[in-house]
């Protein structure tokens, strides 16, 4: 069955995808010797069938590409698990915190369960997860995830990607859509004026802006 690398680019999880297929077979069988084929012999080899393929059970492929990914990679695909990042959210906090440690005490297990330490729900790409990391391996505390902000004129909550509510700053990573003439556009004003108003402060941040720069923007806005 495919597993690891391969299973998640297939199931859309934010992975670069390898050269080589990566499929587990059961512990008894041998390796497959073919090129560009990297075999991992499992004693769990429970499977789904997807798009006429045998994949590997979610908890598999985690423990499988905790051996491939570093642990901020690893962090990202748990974030987009737990969150709205193309799909609506496939595990809660309680789900995720049961695969990892149902899984074999192996290579990787124990980078598997940092990650799941850092790994937050409600994440709405892989691109706030690195900011969110890069700001608090940088010292700085941990900015909430979709902090709620109620705001009386919409009638509603508005959830900032990354928030800090006790100096009122909010992070907003923005893809190319936020800067296309569509309804969007018109979305993003209205909700800035209205953090204005609040008395937020708003950081927006592009794939064009370096991590460190928008670090020392943040730890200027929090230290004023």
């Amino acid at each position: 069955m495919v597993t690891g690398n391969s299973a998640a680019y297939l199931r859309g999880l934010p992975v670069k995808l390898r050269p080589e297929l990566d499929i587990a077979v059961p512990k008894k069988c041998n390796p497959i010797l073919v090129p560009h084929v990297r075999t991992f012999r499992m004693t769990d080899t429970a499977n789904t069938t997807k798009e006429g393929l045998r994949v590997h059970h979610l908890g598999g492929i985690l423990h499988v590409i905790a051996r491939q990914e570093p642990v901020e990679n690893l962090v990202a695909v748990l974030d987009a698990l737990m969150g709205p990042w193309r799909r609506p959210a496939e595990l809660t906090r309680t789900q995720l915190n049961q695969l990892v440690a149902a899984g074999p005490k192996v290579f990787g297990w124990s980078k598997l369960k940092q990650a799941g330490a850092l790994a937050r729900e409600n994440v709405a790409s892989p691109q706030e997860t690195r900011l969110r990391l890069a700001l608090v391996r940088a010292g700085l505390p941990e900015p909430v995830v979709a902090y709620p902000v109620w705001i009386e004129r919409f009638r509603a909550h508005i959830h900032p990607d990354l928030a800090y509510p006790f100096a009122k700053v909010a992070i907003e990573y923005e893809g190319r859509h936020h800067f296309e003439l569509t309804e969007q556009v018109l979305k993003d004003t209205d909700r800035y004026y209205e953090l204005g108003r609040l008395g937020w402060t708003v950081i927006r941040v592009t794939a064009l802006h370096e991590l460190g720069d928008v670090v020392l923007k943040v730890r200027e806005c929090l230290e004023t």
